[in-house]
């Protein structure tokens, strides 16, 4: 054999090689993004893509009645000031029952969740600043309070700017 050859199959095995990788190593590839209002986000498993407009991004889940709604609010840390007045317009609503609210850390991210029940269905409503924006993430038609955090802890993580639309 001439040597170009064994010179072309060593690249080749070589590149399998990086491909394989890095296939196996990104938490990106096989995974669905979406964008909205200058962030990307990574949907997690068994989501689609809904209604997604300048500043909200509606998430679904095709095989349970799971949904995620991620809203923008702004530029400024105010998911402290959203929360508390998320709160106080859910405990004046006749048709909430069951509202507790706690707080949480994710990468280094405070998270305040409001979970309640509207007419027999349990929702969340969770409030960060991740990204030098505030976020409203509402979840709903989730049966294991587990699922709901996996997801919460999803989404924040993988909240990033969307490089391609410019600076803020």
């Amino acid at each position: 054999m001439d040597k170009r050859v064994i010179g072309i199959i060593i690249i080749l095995i070589i590149g399998t090689g990086c491909m394989y990788y890095t296939a196996s190593n990104s938490n990106t590839i096989g995974s669905a993004i979406t964008s909205f209002s200058k962030t990307i986000v990574t949907l997690p498993n068994g989501f689609s893509v809904g209604e997604t407009t300048d500043k909200v991004a509606e998430l679904y889940n095709k095989n349970t009645p799971e949904r995620i709604n991620i809203s923008d609010l702004g530029k400024n840390d105010s998911s402290l000031k959203q929360f508390e007045n998320a709160l106080k317009s859910l405990g004046k609503n006749w048709n909430v029952n069951d509202i507790s609210n706690s707080t949480r850390t994710v990468n280094d991210i405070k998270v305040y969740t409001i979970a309640y029940k509207d007419n027999d269905e349990s929702k969340y409503s969770s409030f960060a600043y991740v990204c030098n924006h505030t976020y409203c993430i509402n979840m709903s038609g989730y049966d294991n309070v587990d699922k709901v955090n996996a997801d919460l802890d999803f989404i924040i993580k993988t909240i990033q700017p969307d490089y391609k639309q410019g600076k803020d």
